[in-house]
């Protein structure tokens, strides 16, 4: 009777324990509950910020010119990570159409802020402010450019067509100031 060869890869050392071992699916699993964990502290995080900007908008209306206790909580949470969502989180909440005063006073906010996030997101934010409906968000939008001084946010505003005449003319005076 002739034996049976056997064709295992010498260079594969296994054990029959290992044909069970179950540990990646586990593994799997823990970075899938781990992942899972992650979004919803940020998803909590996310609504913590957004309820206190909420509130701290109802207690004191924002005013041109007044310093505002959001300021601090936006500041406070920008100042507390390097993370994106972050910044995602604040570029949502800006950008809320349906709720226009809200962004807008939170848009008011971060351009009271030492230009956070990068050149490319400010130009984002402000790019996709003027694109919005809501004319109150697009002055939002104009203003922080303003106080971000940004000369390549000009550029972004030039290419805006804007409907309002006095947001018009704000927008003009904006570009000429950050061009000197």
């Amino acid at each position: 009777m002739r034996q049976r060869q056997s064709y295992k890869n010498p260079s594969i050392e296994t054990d029959e324990r290992d044909l069970f071992d179950i540990r990646p699916s586990e593994e799997k699993d823990g970075l899938e509950a781990a992942a899972a964990q992650k979004v919803l502290v940020e998803d909590q995080e996310r609504e913590r910020i957004a309820n206190r900007l909420w509130t701290a908008f109802a207690a004191d209306p924002l005013e041109d010119g007044m310093s505002h206790p959001a300021e601090e909580i936006i500041g406070e949470a920008l100042r507390s990570t390097e993370d994106k969502p972050i910044l995602d989180w604040f570029r949502t909440f800006s950008l809320d159409a349906e709720r226009p005063n809200f962004a807008a006073s939170v848009l008011r906010c971060l351009g009271r802020q030492t230009p956070p996030g990068t050149d490319s997101w400010r130009t984002e934010l402000v790019r996709d402010g003027l694109a919005v409906d809501d004319v109150e968000i697009r002055d939002a939008a104009v203003q922080a450019a303003e106080s971000w001084g940004d000369r390549s946010l000009a550029d972004v505003m030039k290419a805006h067509r804007e409907a309002e005449p006095w947001l018009r003319e704000y927008i003009e005076n904006v570009i000429s100031d950050l061009g000197e």
